[in-house]
């Protein structure tokens, strides 16, 4: 006969900022709407953690293009952004310009 259950305890040192972030985040009102469980969230974190664990000891520079990646998604969020607050006035200066072109159009 198989076991479908395997036990093992967790202890969380609370004299150490880790453990208690740990705790706090095991307990969090996330935790408790976006999984099914408690167990749920540990085997999904452990699961997650150990393929990205293997992921960055199979290619050392994963971590590094992650973080330019992020960078130039910032920077193109960002450039989006002003565009697009600038785009009226952007709007405005290109519709005088093609004002002035047909007015000097008309005028010749």
């Amino acid at each position: 006969m198989t076991k479908h259950y395997r036990n093992h305890n967790i202890r969380f040192n609370m004299t150490d900022e880790g453990g208690v972030q740990a705790w706090e985040r095991l307990h969090s009102a996330e935790v408790e709407q976006d999984f099914k469980s408690q167990n749920a969230f540990v085997v999904a974190a452990i699961n997650d953690y150990y393929e990205r664990h293997l992921a960055k000891k199979n290619d050392p520079y994963l971590e590094s293009r992650e973080k330019e990646d992020a960078f130039a998604d910032r920077l193109v969020q960002t450039v989006e952004q002003k565009l697009l607050s600038n785009l009226p006035a952007l709007a405005a200066m290109y519709q005088m310009q093609q004002q002035a072109f047909f007015q000097a159009v008309l005028e010749l």
